[in-house]
């Protein structure tokens, strides 16, 4: 009887399915991308771990940078804060996230308190000048050019720019991708056509954040010289790059579709006003949605009134040859 009983514990033990390793499905669907999926199966763990924790906080963080919505970036960044909080990668973000929503109080304290950890982030010292003079185009920023060297070279301009001032351009050998920028800049406040020469310098910029907003620039000198496809062109480069989320971009985009649109109708060239419609479907604009659904209402006439035509012409034996075999 004792073997009979050992037998069947041997195959019930067989039958019995392992529980799933959600540290290891974690990690598989983090490599992959799946950050939703490791934080589910990281946060499943009991008890959790220092490494654990660690782990769900660069998910949260990489699923923020992911994050098409501020507010739920803003969320997922907390997240990563609460488990690994000297994590100034995390702060700096936080900060810029705040900074996209207008929140500049909030921001520049992130950016401050990541500097007097880290006064080399260069980086973090530009996006917090410009903070501060967005903040106060007038803004005494003397204090931060002394505290951070590396932007001083950039602060004067920048203010100047800010106030709509001229900037004389930065001829010495020594002139950087950020001093053409800004030159840049300055040329399209005084409406100067060299402005889009300048600003079509490829040369390497601080940050990616910083080559996107130079890209966005480019397509307004270019628009100013009345080359609305390359302003068109650089601008969704700039809204597939993803970095600017921000209503003139959107507004810019959304007028030049409404141009292409008023001039493919007035052609009647339905077919490329089709086309045009449906890759401007994405953009939200008032003025483009009506013109839209007007676009879309022709194309659906334009269609029915073919099929009627096809119909009769057949019914009178009047179609193509093949139509009437």
């Amino acid at each position: 009887m004792a073997s009979s009983k050992n037998k069947n514990k041997k195959k019930t033990g067989q039958t019995q399915k392992k529980p799933p390793d959600m540290v290891k499905r974690g990690l598989y669907a983090f490599n992959a991308g799946q950050f939703s999926q490791a934080i589910r199966s990281w946060e499943s763990v009991t008890p959790s771990t220092a490494a654990l924790q660690t782990a769900l906080a660069e998910a949260y963080f990489r699923r923020a940078l992911q994050r098409p919505d501020h507010e739920e970036a803003i969320v997922d960044l907390q997240q990563a804060l609460e488990r690994k909080p000297a994590d100034l990668r995390y702060h700096y973000h936080l900060g810029l996230t705040y900074h996209h929503m207008d929140q500049l109080d909030t921001a520049i304290t992130l950016y401050r308190k990541v500097l007097d950890l880290e006064p080399s982030w260069d980086g973090v010292s530009w996006v917090l000048a410009l903070a501060l003079l967005e903040q106060d185009a007038n803004a005494d920023i003397s204090a931060l050019a002394q505290t951070y060297r590396q932007t001083a070279s950039v602060l004067a301009p920048l203010q100047a720019l800010l106030q709509q001032q001229p900037i004389p351009e930065n001829t010495s050998h020594q002139a950087s991708a950020l001093d053409r920028l800004l030159f840049g800049l300055s040329l399209i406040q005084q409406a100067d056509q060299r402005a889009l020469e300048v600003l079509s310098d490829e040369s390497r910029l601080p940050s990616k954040d910083i080559e996107t907003i130079r890209m966005y620039y480019r397509g307004v000198a270019a628009a100013q010289q009345g080359d609305h496809q390359t302003a068109f062109e650089c601008w969704q480069q700039v809204q597939k790059a993803g970095h600017i989320r921000t209503n003139w971009l959107s507004q810019n985009l959304a007028l030049v579709f409404i141009q292409q649109l008023t001039a493919q109708m007035e052609a009647n060239d339905v077919v490329a006003a089709q086309a045009t419609a449906w890759a401007a479907a994405e953009i939200d604009y008032a003025p483009l949605n009506e013109l839209l659904v007007t676009v879309f209402d022709t194309v659906a006439h334009d269609l029915a009134q073919k099929r009627r035509l096809a119909q009769s012409s057949s019914v009178l034996g009047t179609g193509p040859p093949e139509s009437r075999q």
